[in-house]
């Protein structure tokens, strides 16, 4: 039943939306643009709390470390080589 009455709802703001289009009282919607967003949310969180096993904690830190030597790393991204080198040459960047 409430299921029904939304989609009545829904329908029914469709059919209203097309109308203002066609009267010219709603914004025009450029060609390839994104539809207008239904909804808006505004969340804000003053504090987080996480309860992790030893494991979750030691793998969340192992991965925050990886992601800061990514980041580290980036400026310097452009000098790496693009391909492996040749059997028996020495390894120039791991």
């Amino acid at each position: 039943m409430e299921e029904l009455e939304e989609q009545r709802k829904r329908e029914a703001a469709d059919q209203q939306r097309q109308q203002q289009q066609q009267e010219g009282k709603a914004p025009d919607v450029q060609p390839g643009a994104a539809a207008p967003a239904r909804q808006e949310a505004r969340i804000a969180l003053q504090g987080v709390a996480l309860s992790l096993s030893v494991r979750q904690y030691a793998g969340c830190r192992a991965l925050l470390e990886v992601g800061d030597a990514y980041a580290a790393n980036a400026p310097y991204r452009l000098m790496k080589p693009k391909m492996r080198p040749a059997p028996g040459e020495r390894m120039i960047w791991a």
